[in-house]
């Protein structure tokens, strides 16, 4: 299956340039899928492959975010509730520190580059009361209000953008969030 999805038309031919959407949006689809097996057959492997996948679709799209904050919650949730129910607290600890780790592994250099730079992990997103960086221009205010109407909405990016030549996967995201 992922031989196929690499092969697709689309991904290679947007692999040659910036468009992230398809491989954010892939990435996404295959850490869900991992995150789909009963808890009850989640190996350290898995758990591993988790914390990887999340921690890719983190830097690879920001639109994302949201999504990777919500099956970043599922498998919290997920591994919480089995342990309880099997009084496997401290293994269910140590494997969602492992999660944490692999994630940050991945999106630390990226986001502690981007703090250096601009003052924002997320850059060129908005953070709530920044806006895209504290370390900016000031033309920068005047770009962010092209996308939410303000800074504190930056959260709600995904469901506040508008479908055009620069949107991402945000149109999307609030079309499934409507339909689901």
């Amino acid at each position: 299956a992922a031989g196929a999805y690499l092969l697709a038309p689309l991904v290679v031919t947007q692999s040659g340039i910036q468009v992230a959407d398809v491989a954010g949006a892939g990435l996404l689809m295959a850490t869900i899928a991992l995150a789909s097996a009963p808890v009850a057959t989640w190996t350290w492997r898995r758990f591993s492959l988790l914390g990887l996948g999340l921690g890719l679709v983190a830097t690879t799209k920001l639109a994302l975010l949201p999504c990777v904050a919500g099956v970043m919650l599922f498998v919290v949730g997920a591994t919480v509730w089995h342990a309880h129910q099997h009084r496997r607290t401290q293994a269910a600890a140590v494997l969602l520190v492992l999660v944490g780790l692999l994630f940050f592994a991945v999106a630390a250099p990226w986001w502690l580059r981007n703090v250096t730079r601009y003052g924002n992990p997320v850059y060129p997103a908005g953070i709530p009361l920044i806006g895209r960086g504290i370390f900016l221009s000031s033309d920068y205010p005047r770009i962010d209000g092209e996308f939410v109407p303000s800074p504190v909405l930056w959260p709600f990016y995904p469901l506040l953008e508008r479908h055009s030549d620069r949107s991402g996967v945000g149109a999307l995201f609030a079309l499934g969030a409507i339909i689901g």
